[in-house]
C-alpha cells in the first residue's frame, strides 16, 4: 500500500448473473461526496497467454539468474517446469504485478545457482484446465574449459615413425578451439597441430557442438615425450597429458639406455600421468618381445637405476598368472 494511500475492497463469492453490471464506490469528505464506477461483466472467453520480453539468458556458472514472463488467463493456471533432458524441476513461483482480479501477472524463476548441466532449452508449461500452452528459453551458462578423455593409457610404447591415433574431448560456452602438442620429457616442444603441418600430425577430424568440440588425430612417432590436449576460450588454455610415449628404433643398437630415442628395443618408461613430473622414473625393460620354449627357462630382465630405487621395491606381475615375489629373480643390468 502506497504512503497515504487508502484502498478498500469490494469481495463477491459465487458471482451469478445477477451480479455483474455497474458498481459505484463513495468516498465522503466533510461536506463533499467523490464517487468511482466500475463495470463487473462476464469473461468473453476464456484464455491462456503466456509472454516474455526475454527468451535467451546468459549467466555465468554458479551464479544466480531469472527468468520472468507474462501471463494473462481465465481461469489461472498452474505451471510446471522442464529442464533440457525434460526432467521436471520444482520451483516457487512468485506472482507480482497482478491486475484485473488476479488474471494479468507476472510470474518470476529465481534460481540460486547456475549448473552447466542446465545449459540448453527449458520449457514452462501452463495448463488452467480449459487450455494448455507453454513458453520456452534458452539458458547459456557461461563456463571455462574443461577437458575429458574418454579412455585413458598413460604409457605407449611405439616404434619410430608409427603413427598413432588419439582422441580428445572438450566442453565449455563459448565453445573452446582445440589443438595438440607433443612435447619432450623436459617440456620442449617438438610440435603442435596448428603450426608442425601434415607430416607429424595427420588425419585430423573435429566434431563442434555449441559447448562441445572432439579431435580425432593422428600422431606420428618420432620421439619419446608427452602427447598434450589443449583448449582454450577468450582468456585462457588448459593442457591435459593424454599419453606419455616411449619411442624405441629396433633396427638400431647402441650401448646407452637414457637417450630420448630408446634404441634396442630398449624403452625408457615416462613418469605416471598421476604424478604431474617431468623426471622419468628410470625404469628400463630390456626388451619388448621374448621368445620361450615350454619346459625350458626364460629370464626377462628389468633395470633401474641403483640410487632410485631399492632391490625389494620392484614386483613381477603376469597377465595371466597372480604376483609373483620370488625376489631372487631379481638382477641388475649393467653397462
Amino acid at each position: 500500500m502506497r504512503s497515504g494511500y487508502v484502498s478498500f475492497e469490494l469481495t463477491i463469492k459465487n458471482v451469478t448473473l445477477e451480479d455483474f453490471g455497474e458498481y459505484e464506490c463513495f468516498i465522503y469528505e466533510y461536506s463533499s461526496v467523490k464517487t468511482a464506477k466500475i463495470k463487473l461483466e462476464p469473461h468473453e472467453r476464456k484464455h491462456l497467454e503466456l509472454s516474455s520480453a526475454r527468451n535467451v539468458i546468459a549467466v555465468e556458472i554458479g551464479y544466480e539468474w531469472e527468468f520472468i514472463f507474462n501471463v494473462s488467463a481465465y481461469p489461472l493456471p498452474s505451471f510446471k517446469w522442464y529442464d533440457p533432458n525434460g526432467q521436471e524441476r520444482k520451483n516457487l513461483w512468485d506472482l507480482k504485478d497482478c491486475e484485473i482480479n488476479n488474471e494479468s501477472f507476472s510470474v518470476g524463476m529465481r534460481i540460486p545457482r547456475a549448473y552447466f548441466e542446465d545449459f540448453g532449452t527449458h520449457t514452462v508449461v501452463a495448463d488452467n484446465s480449459e487450455i494448455t500452452t507453454n513458453i520456452t528459453f534458452d539458458l547459456k551458462v557461461i563456463a571455462k574449459p574443461e577437458i575429458t578423455i574418454s579412455e585413458i593409457y598413460p604409457v605407449g610404447n611405439y616404434e619410430i615413425n608409427q603413427s598413432i591415433e588419439f582422441q580428445c574431448h572438450a566442453s565449455g560456452y563459448p565453445t573452446p578451439s582445440l589443438m595438440w602438442e607433443y612435447e619432450d620429457f623436459n617440456n620442449g616442444l617438438i610440435g603442435n597441430s596448428l603450426e608442425s603441418g601434415k607430416e607429424l600430425f595427420q588425419n585430423e577430424t573435429k566434431l563442434t557442438g555449441e559447448t562441445t568440440v572432439a579431435s580425432t588425430i593422428t600422431i606420428k612417432m618420432v620421439k619419446s615425450g608427452m602427447i598434450k590436449c589443449k583448449a582454450c576460450d577468450t582468456e585462457e588454455c588448459i593442457r591435459f597429458t593424454v599419453q606419455m610415449v616411449n619411442v624405441f628404433d629396433p633396427k638400431i643398437t647402441c650401448d646407452k639406455l637414457n637417450t630420448s630415442l630408446a634404441p634396442c628395443e630398449n624403452v625408457q618408461t615416462g613418469p605416471s600421468l598421476g604424478s604431474n613430473s617431468n623426471d622419468a622414473n628410470d625404469l628400463i625393460m630390456t626388451s619388448q618381445h621374448v621368445n620361450a620354449s615350454e619346459g625350458g627357462s626364460v629370464s626377462i630382465q628389468c633395470g633401474f637405476s641403483v640410487d632410485k630405487f631399492r632391490r625389494e621395491s620392484i614386483l613381477w606381475r603376469s597377465n595371466t598368472t597372480s604376483l609373483v615375489t620370488n625376489g631372487n629373480s631379481f638382477s641388475l643390468l649393467t653397462q
